[in-house]
C-alpha cells in the first residue's frame, strides 16, 4: 500500500508545481484561499468568511495547509493532488470490494494513477478531484454497510459540492433496502451541509437563499491573476451568474 501511494502520488505532486491549472474557476479557489489564510493569521475569521462563490471546504482546508506553505497557489494545488493520489487508493479498494479480485483491483488503480487527465485535475487548484475522494469514501463505507462514515463523507462532500446534498435521498433508502432501518444519526449528518449553507449565507448577506455571488465579483477577482482570460471572463460571467 505504501508503494502504490508513493507511486501515485509522485506525479500529483509534481503536477502541482509544473502543470497549469485546468480552468480559471482555479483562480478564484486561490483568491479565497489566500484570504482565509490572511483571516486565520490575523485572528478575524468569522463564519461569514466561509460564504463566496462556491461552498467552503476545500478553500478552508486549503488555507489551514497554506498557513504552512505560505504561498496560496501552491497550496491549493497541493491539496487536490494529495486528494488525487487518495482516489486511486480508494478506486483499488472500492474495485477489490466489488468484484473480490486483487488482479481487477489492480488494474483499476493503474488505470486511474496513470491517467494524464486525472494527474492534469489532480494538479489543479479546483474542487472536482477532492469532491471525487470524498464521493469514492462514501461509496466504499456503503459497499461495507458503515453508514454514518459513509453519510459523513458524503456530508463532507456536501460541504464541497451542491450537488452531493443528493446523497439525502440516497443513503437512507440504500441502507433500508440493505437492513430494513433507518440510522437517524447518519441523516442528521446528511443534513447538516445544506442547513449550514443556508445559515452562512443568511449570516454573510442576510438571505439565506443567496448562495451566488453577483456575476462581475468573479471577473474582479480572476482578472489580475489571469490577466490573458480577462476579455473571457467578462464575456462568460457578466452574463450569468454561477452556482455555488
Amino acid at each position: 500500500m505504501a508503494d502504490s501511494l508513493s507511486g501515485c502520488s509522485h506525479p500529483r505532486i509534481l503536477g502541482a508545481f509544473f502543470l497549469p491549472n485546468a480552468f480559471g474557476d482555479a483562480y478564484v479557489y486561490i483568491r479565497d484561499i489566500g484570504a482565509m489564510t490572511a483571516k486565520l493569521r490575523a485572528g478575524t475569521f468569522a463564519i461569514t468568511d466561509l460564504y463566496g462563490f462556491w461552498l467552503p471546504l476545500y478553500q478552508f482546508l486549503s488555507a489551514l495547509i497554506n498557513l504552512f506553505v505560505g504561498n496560496e497557489f501552491y497550496a491549493g494545488k497541493l491539496v487536490s493532488a494529495g486528494f488525487g493520489a487518495g482516489v486511486c487508493l480508494l478506486i483499488y479498494s472500492v474495485t477489490l470490494k466489488l468484484t473480490a479480485h486483487r488482479a481487477a483491483a489492480l488494474l483499476a488503480f493503474l488505470v486511474i494513477a496513470l491517467n494524464p487527465l486525472h494527474i492534469f485535475y489532480s494538479a489543479s487548484a479546483m474542487t472536482d478531484v477532492p469532491h471525487a475522494f470524498l464521493l469514492l469514501a462514501s461509496l466504499y463505507f456503503c459497499l461495507k454497510e458503515r453508514w454514518v462514515f459513509a453519510a459523513t463523507f458524503a456530508a463532507l462532500a456536501g460541504l464541497t459540492r451542491m450537488e452531493s446534498w443528493m446523497f439525502i435521498a440516497l443513503i437512507p433508502p440504500i441502507q433500508f433496502l440493505r437492513e430494513r432501518r433507518i440510522s437517524l444519526v447518519a441523516v442528521a449528518i446528511l443534513l447538516i451541509p445544506p442547513l449550514f449553507w443556508l445559515y452562512v449565507s443568511w449570516k454573510a448577506t442576510g438571505n439565506w437563499l443567496a448562495c451566488s455571488w453577483p456575476a462581475g465579483n468573479i471577473t474582479t477577482g480572476c482578472s489580475p491573476l489571469i490577466p490573458r482570460s480577462r476579455t473571457f471572463l467578462s464575456r462568460t460571467f457578466l452574463a450569468t451568474a454561477q452556482p455555488c
